[in-house]
């Protein structure tokens, strides 16, 4: 599920920094709060499965 997460995100910034964003701080800003978004979302994952008793 953590590898979805990853490859969803590189995805998603690809096509919005290439498409969407002319600005290159914009572009900046976007990859680091979505960095942290895709983190976040990743270590919520890993503690949700934690709690469920999965192992990696």
């Amino acid at each position: 599920m953590k590898v979805g997460i990853w490859v969803l995100w590189f995805a998603v910034l690809v096509v919005v920094n290439k498409f969407v964003l002319d600005n290159e701080w914009a572009e900046l800003v976007f990859t680091g709060v979505s960095a942290g978004l895709c983190s976040w979302a990743s270590s919520y994952v890993d503690r949700r499965g934690a709690a469920a008793g999965e192992t990696a």
